[in-house]
C-alpha cells in the first residue's frame, strides 16, 4: 500500500491513470483455483496411503518383537542379540524411510505448486499486457481500493481456464520395508 502511496504522491500523472493498477488475492487464487485444490488433494490421498503403509509395517514389527520376546522367553537356544539387532535394524530403516517419503510428499508439494505459480504468472503478465496495468498489487497490502481494481476473479477464472489439473508425482520409491517372520 505504502507503495501504491508513493506513486500516486510521488508521479500525479500515474496516478491520474487510475486504470494502470490493479490489485490481486493472491492467497485466494492460491486456496480456491482448481489446480490448486487438485494438489491439495492429490497429496492428502497420497498421505493416507504412505500412512496406512507405515501402520501395517509397524505393527508387523511389532509382531516381530513380540514373537522375539515369546522365544527369549521359551529359551529356544537362539541367538538373542542378533535378532535383536536385526529388529533394531528394521526400525531404524523404517524410520529413514519414514523421514525421506516425508521429504519426496513434500517436494512433490513445491513442484506441483510450483506450476501453478508459474501458470498464475503467465495469466498475471497476460492480464497487465490486456489492459495496459503498470503494477499489480497484492490485496491484502492494500489499506484501500477503489472499486473496479480487484481482478482477482478474472485471475481465478483464467487459472482454472489455463491449468485445471497439476498431476502430482509422488512414487512408491520409498516403500516401507514388511517385516520378515
Amino acid at each position: 500500500m505504502w507503495v501504491l502511496l508513493l506513486c500516486v504522491l510521488a508521479f500525479p500523472a500515474v496516478a491520474a491513470d487510475a486504470d494502470s493498477f490493479a490489485v490481486v488475492d493472491l492467497p485466494r487464487v492460491l486456496r480456491e483455483s482448481t489446480a490448486a485444490e487438485g494438489v491439495r488433494q492429490q497429496l492428502e490421498e497420497a498421505r493416507k496411503n504412505f500412512q496406512n503403509q507405515i501402520a501395517e509395517a509397524e505393527q508387523q514389527l511389532r509382531a516381530e518383537e513380540k514373537k522375539l520376546r515369546e522365544q527369549v522367553q521359551q529359551d529356544k537356544g537362539m541367538n538373542v542379540q542378533a535378532a535383536q539387532r536385526q529388529l533394531e535394524q528394521k526400525v531404524r530403516a523404517l524410520d529413514a524411510q519414514t523421514r525421506a517419503r516425508q521429504k519426496a510428499l513434500l517436494e512433490a508439494f513445491d513442484a506441483a505448486m510450483g506450476q501453478v505459480r508459474d501458470a498464475l504468472q503467465q495469466q498475471l503478465d497476460g492480464l497487465a499486457t490486456e489492459r495496459s496495468l503498470k503494477a499489480i498489487f497484492l490485496k491484502e497490502q492494500t489499506l484501500w481500493q477503489a472499486g473496479g481494481l480487484d481482478m482477482t476473479d478474472d485471475v481465478l477464472q483464467r487459472l482454472n481456464t489455463a491449468l485445471p489439473r497439476v498431476a502430482v508425482d509422488v512414487s512408491d520409491k520409498q516403500k516401507p520395508p514388511v517385516a520378515q517372520p
